[in-house]
């Protein structure tokens, strides 16, 4: 995937007058992942990125991995009336340049594509800005592809800027079989031994 510029937010808490003036829309929650998810967050990242296919399975086992360790960071589902219909993921990490603050990054946002135009992508990342605000994150970067422009107008609207350019790595694809929460914890494990 190609990705265009990084693009970072402000660390004020007000809040941009057009969040405050969005019609209500009933039945509209934010809250973590559970792997009782996993299906209908798999549906909205096809939206995102159509050739990801994750298998359910793989996407449990991550989904374990990051709600065990909830000071990094969360998957956020946004749920209309009990329906899966948006998430986005939350990466909260360390930064010596910040000590003692944190830095985030707010990533695979999506909303489900026969509900967009609707406000559903603005009051989650309001909900989510919120929640980091709470951790005193430092700066809070997201990135998308420098073609989503009405992505880049929503970042722009809640007060990001654009902010140098995203060069983007991918690394081998994971065989068919192997558990990603067990390459993570063996490469972690590999890193501190001495």
């Amino acid at each position: 995937m190609t990705m265009g510029p990084a693009v970072t937010a402000p660390t004020a808490a007000a809040e941009p007058d057009e969040l405050r003036t969005l019609p209500a829309m009933e039945g509209l929650t934010f809250r973590r992942a559970t792997e009782d998810d996993v299906e209908a967050l798999r549906d909205l990242y096809v939206q995102l990125i159509p050739d990801a296919r994750p298998t359910p399975e793989a996407m449990r086992a991550t989904l374990r991995d990051i709600n065990a360790s909830p000071r990094s960071g969360m998957v956020v589902v946004g749920e209309l009336n009990g329906r899966v219909v948006a998430t986005c993921q939350l990466v909260i990490y360390c930064n010596l340049v910040r000590s003692p603050r944190v830095k985030a990054q707010v990533d695979s946002v999506v909303v489900d594509s026969a509900l967009r135009g609707r406000g559903i992508g603005k009051r989650m990342m309001n909900w989510c800005l919120a929640k980091l605000r709470e951790r005193n994150c430092a700066r809070i970067i997201v990135a998308t592809a420098y073609t989503r422009e009405v992505a880049h107008k929503l970042y722009s609207r809640l007060g990001f800027v654009q902010s140098g350019y995203s060069f983007v790595l991918d690394g081998p694809p994971i065989e068919d079989g192997v558990d990603p929460g067990q390459v993570f914890t063996e490469a972690v494990i590999e890193e501190a031994a001495p």
